[in-house]
């Protein structure tokens, strides 16, 4: 294809891993080393139609080594042309040690490269209709689809090239904000505790089955309250793990956050008379004191008092 950036290529790429995948080609991962990647590279003057001298790089095996290759490549091919000097064509390797590309051989003219007709290949031609069907058979590409994302959902563009690198993945968010308007906060949990559960069970989010129904239901469990951060991360590795919804494993588990305020009053009622000497510490002045005692409540609730409120209550309760 035509490509005229570094950024262009390594998006191809994305887009190419993310064909194979919708035509199934399992064994075919850039990544895991079982395929290998040859770039030209060539630069020409602003407002000239000749085309510059192109090098080749060899055998890299990454998306990342073919960007940060080119983009060096790019960098010396430029430092040469401007210092009077010419490009040579040759084959250069990419050096991940030193992160330069290093000659590898010369290939000066095209004889060079062994090239000579093919007898048995005669020419053909494609019809455009048959290309054109072909284009409108092919999903959405990485570099439109993180556009869109970030101008659709106002996220950037480090975030939407994280969620795009897995087609499954793009996907499930995108259900997720038609039943969600807070994008900010789904995405961290995406980008946190979702992340974590698939790379720790080595498992895509459609293996995981996970309905964007039953994860958005956590995600609004917290925000009002009815669970506390640390223990919606527990219900979700219990939902992945039983296939069950958040208010199916907190009924199962007792662990709705305890946010009555009657309740938490009389349990930091009984936290106070225990520790006199924390109590003495804060009305003496030293602020942190009361910390402690956040943390006494929430152990006497076994973890399941609202944090923020027991806080507040402290701070009203020894005020007073």
């Amino acid at each position: 294809p035509d490509i005229n950036s570094p950024d262009e290529a390594y998006n191809y790429l994305v887009g190419l891993k993310t064909l194979l995948k919708y035509l199934d080609v399992s064994d075919c991962d850039m990544e895991k080393g079982s395929l290998r990647c040859d770039a030209n590279i060539s630069l020409r003057l602003t407002n000239s139609e000749e085309l510059g001298t192109k090098t080749e790089l060899k055998n890299m095996n990454s998306f990342r080594a073919v960007k940060i290759a080119l983009e060096s490549e790019a960098r010396r091919q430029e430092q040469l042309l401007n210092n009077g000097q010419r490009v040579i064509q040759e084959t250069r390797l990419w050096d991940e040690e030193r992160k330069e590309t290093v000659s590898m051989r010369s290939k000066e003219e095209a004889s060079d490269y062994r090239y000579f007709p093919e007898p048995d290949l005669v020419p053909f031609k494609i019809e455009a209709s048959r290309i054109d069907a072909a284009k409108m058979s092919l999903p959405e590409l990485p570099d439109k689809k993180i556009q869109r994302f970030i101008n659709q959902f106002g996220i950037t563009n480090e975030e939407a090239q994280f969620l795009i690198v897995d087609p499954d993945l793009s996907k499930f968010f995108e259900d997720c904000t038609s039943i969600y308007s807070d994008v900010k906060t789904m995405l961290n949990w995406i980008k946190g505790a979702l992340s974590y559960e698939i790379n720790q069970r080595n498992k895509n989010i459609k293996e995981l089955q996970l309905t964007p129904q039953n994860f958005i239901s956590l995600i609004k469990l917290v925000s009002n309250d009815t669970l506390s951060t640390l223990s919606a991360k527990s219900v979700l590795t219990l939902m992945l793990d039983k296939n069950l919804s958040p208010e199916q494993i907190i009924k199962e588990k007792n662990l709705a956050q305890v946010s009555d305020e009657d309740t938490l009053k009389n349990i930091i009622e009984q936290v106070l008379v225990i520790n006199k000497t924390s109590v003495d510490a804060f009305l003496a002045g030293k602020s942190n004191a009361i910390m402690f005692l956040v943390g006494q409540v929430m152990k006497k609730s076994n973890g399941q008092a609202n944090p923020k409120r027991v806080l507040e209550l402290l701070e009203k309760r020894l005020k007073n």
